[in-house]
């Protein structure tokens, strides 16, 4: 997973938190004048009807915020992808050194090994045609 992926991840989570945020505070801090425009924004048949229906707009976005948030440390996306990182790093190191003959293609093979036991997440494919 890439950087992009992971500030993607975050930014979700960020717009549903404030997106429940706004729902609440919105009456709170706009008073009747807000209740009448959201009344007439949604459609709504009268303001008795704005506050459920913006308590269950905030449960909702609060609920995908959770569930987006358990997702996200589920699968520790920061932590594999730290890992992932390093091991590119340590498999172009092993690529130079082979380039360069300073290491025997036994050894190259372990530090390989190594490397890729690293990153069990990732699946290994074919290398590419050159």
């Amino acid at each position: 997973m890439d950087q992009t992926t992971r500030q993607q991840w975050q930014d979700w989570i960020t717009r549903e938190i404030g997106g429940s945020a706004a729902l609440t505070a919105g009456p709170a801090f706009g008073g009747p004048k807000f209740t009448q425009i959201a009344q007439q924004t949604f459609n709504l048949p009268s303001q008795a009807f704005v506050w459920p229906f913006l308590c269950f707009a905030a449960v909702l976005a609060s609920v995908a915020a959770g569930i987006t948030t358990t997702m996200y440390k589920t699968q520790d996306l920061g932590a594999r992808l730290v890992k992932a990182e390093a091991s590119q790093g340590v498999l172009e190191g092993v690529e130079v050194l082979l380039e360069f003959g300073q290491v025997p293609v036994a050894d190259a093979i372990k530090l390989y090994q190594q490397a890729i036991a690293e990153i069990p997440f990732i699946p290994e494919q074919a290398p590419a045609a050159r």
